[in-house]
């Protein structure tokens, strides 16, 4: 019954913060939150580049891997071999660069330069199946951990310290998550969780 119940929790920890909607939420509090943007745009700016956002980093991402399932690509949503992951990391990274392309302007650079390493870091995990099934989830937390915690110290900014610390608890959560389910080994999930920091430390 413990088992049963842990699965669960895993399951769910595993969808809210899937790599999809940790790029987004990320963005999006850059977005809103940054010291260089903070009090700068208007509610139309913000709408309209929220909205930019939501469908290119998880609309579009999720319609493309419906119709590699439909096309018979892939088995599951889930992606669960590494030929199946292939292509579809690198439309979605390349779908990723794309949309920094598209909001890279004076204004909204800090969001474009994150979207960027978001491709950049799917580049090398798909560029990796060869050799392993890196874990795109601690990929993405990690990533947003070390983002926060290189930015809050550099704007001295608490609000991003904390966002940090946050990542960085629910980082050990969603990989915790992952060994549960057996979606990766422990490698695979240091492999990720490097990817996402090492990125993150090279690009900001």
């Amino acid at each position: 019954m413990q088992n049963k119940i842990l699965k669960h929790f895993s399951l769910a920890i595993s969808y809210i913060f899937h790599p999809l909607f940790v790029n987004f939420f990320i963005a999006i509090i850059i977005l809103y939150c940054h010291p260089l943007l903070r009090g700068k745009l208007d509610f139309a700016q913000l709408s309209k580049i929220g909205l930019l956002l939501l469908i290119t980093l998880i609309g579009i991402p999720i319609l493309a891997l419906n119709t590699f399932k439909r096309a018979g690509y892939i088995s599951s949503f889930h992606l669960p071999n590494q030929k199946e992951r292939f292509l579809p990391f690198i439309f979605i990274a390349a779908l990723l660069a794309i949309s920094a392309y598209q909001i890279w302007d004076g204004s909204f650079n800090t969001v474009a330069i994150m979207i960027l390493c978001s491709a950049i870091a799917l580049f090398v995990n798909a560029s990796l199946l060869t050799f392993t099934k890196a874990s795109v989830h601690t990929m993405a937390m990690a990533g947003g951990a070390a983002y926060f915690l290189k930015e809050g110290i550099y704007w001295q900014n608490n609000q991003f310290i904390l966002l940090a610390c946050f990542f960085i608890l629910f980082t050990g959560i969603v990989a915790t998550s992952r060994l549960v389910l057996k979606a990766h080994n422990f490698k695979e999930i240091l492999i990720g969780l490097l990817i996402g920091i090492l990125v993150i430390l090279c690009i900001i």
